[in-house]
């Protein structure tokens, strides 16, 4: 009924071999597989190739340039809907404060009261101005 479990133990001196690093001229030999490539070619195409980098890198540059240019206009948009209702709250404020039931009511714990009297005007005859004036 007992088993015995045999293990198979590695002997501890064999250690994993890591791989070497591959060099970057394999790479190139890799592309250049039938021969059509060779070395003055490569090098007379180097500086269109550093262009294209260079246009690259720009055109990753300006692409978050532009989504931060977004990132503001959208932040822009929502500070200026807030400032709007902010405006349009005050002013429905101002609207209410200036009836004229309310000025009455906010002056009266000064002392101030509403005239009940119709204004009148004050009529000064023309022939009393010139004798005023002489």
């Amino acid at each position: 009924m007992n088993k015995i479990v045999v293990k198979n133990l590695k002997p501890q001196n064999e250690t994993k071999k890591q791989p070497k690093p591959i060099p970057v001229s394999k790479y190139i030999r890799a592309f250049n597989v039938f021969g059509y490539i060779s070395r003055d070619v490569v090098i007379s195409i180097l500086p269109f190739l550093v262009f294209l980098v260079l246009l690259g890198m720009l055109q990753i540059a300006n692409s978050y340039y532009t989504e931060s240019i977004v990132r503001q206009i959208d932040k822009t948009g929502k500070e200026i809907k807030e400032l709007q209702t902010e405006f349009i709250t005050g002013r429905s404020e101002l609207m209410y404060n200036t009836n004229q039931s309310q000025v009455a009511s906010m002056v009266e714990p000064i002392g101030l009261k509403e005239s009940r009297t119709a204004p009148f005007k004050i009529m000064v005859k023309t022939a009393d101005k010139k004798k005023a004036k002489e």
